[in-house]
């Protein structure tokens, strides 16, 4: 499994060892799926901390 050029984009199983069996492939698509997931958690954080220091500069109580 891995990240492609492309952001948001990832491969995973067969697409990225054409010798994987179905489990190993499953398997590449579980972990393909983590990393998406931590990911997203990723962006929502950081818009969540941008959200809430943009709000904290408007009353002066920026940390």
């Amino acid at each position: 499994m891995r990240a492609h050029r492309c952001a948001g984009v990832w491969v995973a199983g067969n697409v990225t060892d054409l010798m994987a069996g179905v489990p190993a492939a499953a398997a590449a698509g579980v972990r393909a799926a983590a990393a998406m997931n931590a990911d997203l958690v990723a962006v929502d954080a950081e818009a969540a901390v941008a959200a809430y220091r943009e709000s904290a500069a408007g009353s002066g109580d920026v940390r």
